[in-house]
């Protein structure tokens, strides 16, 4: 039997397979892969001509016409020239539809250049059974139900679970199911109202479940000092928000007697039980049979099982404005169809747009609107710590572990391929522990001093770049209270420090490592969302903490050599017992070149233009918020005072402060020769308030200035050179090495 001209039935051959040059992926998923495009009115022909692969395609492309745009489609299709001694250069204006896929996964159909003004969504084309005569290419997937019900998710996870604890030994914690100081005890499904606090004995161990979600602004369940005895007593089931009732269900469903949920499991409003358990965090997480994340629900009250969502809002979508006009959502309702073969046999075949597998598969995306759970700080150490995770999202059920990661309509895995080690952020995390601790231990030793004096290249470059990753996703999240930015990740900075794989562990600085503190300083801020610094302490200006904006590190820094010595460096936390937690004050004092300059402005836009040596050159830099940040700008004629600022606010100097020709210190942090890149601090003078917050007992030596940083130089400077600016490495000749504090 011929194949078909338009689809080739889908057979994997020379005419439908990805060359060589056509992907990096693994030469077994070339030989599986296809791509199949031809013109729309080609397609067209074949389906009414009788082809099955011709016909199911057009009539999942029928079904989702929303917008009646395919005879338009058509029209402008056949509008073009159709002879078959025309050159294929005379075709140029017709419509194409590509059809592409891998033997036993899904297909994909979208179309290939549509013109601006028109939208038609990217299908993914999933079955069970074949949808040619001669090839089965579609690989199975499960039906996802409309709704979420106890049996479906008991049924699914029950799975996972079982399949995981059998085959997973990556899965296996060396301190699993030791139980946190407090769970709920939820009894059993003979008594659905048998819920309790439970205070557990030291060491006590058996299986419980965590619950990851969002408190949302209201229908959150807390347990504080004056209740804490009636939650040991008994918890009313009609009390609970729906999300912890449906946990309670899954949990019990699961043959699980416990449940820990933070609200409940910690005394809100007391500030020692707090600072006790937030620093146990990274346990509770990693000993939990399973931890539940509702990714879709805003709060507590949305609930587990309910009816599936189908309308997705895409961050991306929302940001293009052009895309947003054309598609103000995307739906994740499955369309079914029945395809007959010649047989008489029927398959069942389903389509859908695709729903966003990527904000849960990639380390670091837009997370999409309908997921808010990947958009809040405190989740992202929960979901990296966990052994394994049971992801409720908006349209289906996803499994996450140490080794795997699944979806219900198993497409996810498709998501992962494209990345270059198949990893998840679970997975990735874990391997990244696993080189930073051999990194750590062949580098690091008892005999290596702390400080960092003629420390020239990274010490621990792994480690290093792996810490800058996790804050550069982390720094990307909102927090309800700023003053959690050091709490949020406080369990993952525990695990960084490998105190249990360490003679001497490593040195936490307020969201920064001691060890390579030089390459750790030369974070910038990124993107357009710039904002003030808190309104609350946070931590130092030269921490990241310090700001309320994404960070970054460019990679390469790890190829710089250090130009500073770090002489001191203290953090005051505020938790005695708690390095890892909220700090009072912070403090570095650093020997190395430092160069003045004067702040230029564009005083009427309101705009800084760079910085100005005492030879008049000019060089840019990037501030750690945006000049404009204040809603009514005002360019101080002198350092402005503590009294000008509002009560309770950081006090910290900020880029909305600088004022034209205001002298700076700018201090030369890295040098990376082979492209000559420069990176240093820049630095003010700071408020009153500022200087007040010194530690205790950690003064420098000999007397120092002290600064706060406002910006940075980095090595893109010199990619945006004009007639008025200067190579950094020139702009700094003739700095003088200076011991300076900065706060």
């Amino acid at each position: 039997m011929t194949a078909c001209r338009v689809c080739n039935g889908l057979q994997v051959d020379s005419i439908t397979n990805l060359q060589a040059d056509e992907t990096s992926r693994p030469e077994s998923y070339r030989l599986r892969s296809f791509s199949v495009s031809s013109r729309l009115r080609d397609w067209h022909r074949s389906a009414k001509d009788g082809c099955p692969t011709c016909r199911l395609i057009w009539e999942v492309l029928v079904r989702f016409d929303s917008n009646s745009v395919l005879e338009r489609l058509l029209e402008i299709s056949s509008s073009s020239p159709s002879s078959p001694s025309e050159s294929d250069d005379s075709d140029d204006d017709a419509i194409y539809l590509e059809l592409s896929g891998v033997i036993g996964q899904t297909l994909v159909l979208e179309f290939v250049e549509l013109p601006p003004e028109i939208y038609f969504p990217s299908l993914e084309v999933f079955s069970i059974g074949s949808i040619s005569d001669s090839l089965q290419i579609i690989g199975p997937a499960n039906e996802v139900a409309t709704d979420l019900d106890l049996k479906l998710c008991l049924t699914l996870t029950r799975q996972w679970l079982r399949d995981c604890k059998l085959q997973h030994a990556q899965c296996v914690s060396k301190g699993a199911d030791t139980l946190p100081t407090r769970v709920l005890d939820i009894g059993d499904r003979s008594d659905a109202a048998q819920i309790r606090l439970y205070e557990s004995a030291p060491g006590q161990c058996d299986e419980y479940v965590a619950l990851s979600y969002c408190w949302g602004k209201f229908g959150n369940l807390t347990t504080t000092k004056g209740n804490i005895a009636d939650r040991k007593r008994g918890i009313p089931w009609e009390v609970m928000p729906k999300s912890f009732q449906d946990a309670i269900e899954i949990t019990r469903g699961l043959g699980i007697g416990y449940l820990w949920i933070d609200a409940l499991c910690i005394v809100q409003d007391d500030a020692s039980d707090w600072e006790r358990e937030a620093a146990r965090m990274a346990e509770v997480y990693e000993n939990a049979t399973l931890t539940i994340a509702t990714d879709a629900a805003l709060d507590p009250t949305r609930g587990i099982l309910t009816p599936r969502q189908i309308d997705l809002v895409s961050t991306i979508d929302s940001m293009n404005n052009a895309v947003a006009a054309r598609r103000p959502y995307r739906r994740a309702a499955i369309e079914t169809f029945s395809v007959v073969n010649k047989l008489g046999n029927v398959n069942t075949v389903y389509a859908r747009e695709p729903l966003s597998h990527e904000d849960i598969a990639l380390p670091r995306s837009h997370h999409d609107i309908t997921y808010p759970l990947m958009t809040r700080a405190w989740t992202l150490q929960e979901r990296l710590l966990s052994r394994r995770t049971l992801h409720v999202t908006a349209s289906e059920l996803i499994w996450e572990c140490k080794t795997t990661l699944y979806c219900e309509c198993g497409t996810i895995a498709q998501v992962l391929e494209y990345l270059n080690d198949g990893s998840s952020p679970k997975i990735g995390f874990d391997k990244a522990m696993h080189d930073i601790i051999e990194e750590c231990q062949k580098s690091l030793n008892t005999d290596t001093p702390h400080l960092n004096q003629q420390q020239k290249k990274p010490r621990i470059p792994i480690t290093t770049r792996a810490w800058t990753m996790l804050i550069g996703e982390y720094s990307n999240r909102t927090l309800t209270f700023e003053s959690d930015r050091l709490p949020a990740i406080l369990a993952l900075a525990r695990r960084f420090s490998l105190t249990d794989e360490l003679a001497t562990p490593r040195t936490y600085l307020a969201g920064l490592w001691l060890e390579d503190l030089p390459w750790l300083l030369c974070w910038r801020t990124i993107g357009r969302r710039f904002e003030k610094r808190p309104d609350v302490y946070c931590g130092p200006s030269w921490s990241w903490v310090s700001v309320i904006t994404p960070v970054i590190w460019y990679t390469q820094i790890y190829d710089a050599e250090s130009r500073v010595d770090i002489l001191q460096a203290a953090t005051f936390p505020e938790g005695a017992d708690n390095p890892f937690g909220r700090v009072k004050g912070a403090r570095i004092v650093v020997k190395g070149q430092v160069q003045m300059a004067k702040v230029c402005l564009d005083v009427e836009n309101d705009e800084i233009l760079g910085l100005s040596n005492d030879r008049g050159e000019r060089i840019l830099f990037v501030p750690d918020q945006n000049p404009d940040a204040d809603e009514t700008p005002n360019r101080h004629p002198s350092p402005p005072s503590p009294v000008s600022l509002p009560r309770g606010a950081s006090l910290q100097r900020d880029a909305a402060s600088l004022y034209h020709g205001e002298e700076v210190v700018c201090l030369w942090v890295l040098h990376r020769p082979a492209a000559d890149d420069v990176y240093g601090l820049v630095l003010a003078a700071p408020v009153e308030e500022s200087i007040m917050r010194s530690i205790p007992g950690s003064e420098p030596k000999q007397p120092t200035k002290t600064f706060e940083r406002v910006g940075v130089i980095t090595g893109k400077s010199r990619r945006y050179l004009n007639t008025h600016e200067v190579p950094a490495s020139s702009w700094f000749a003739g700095a003088e090495v200076q011991t300076i504090s900065i706060i």
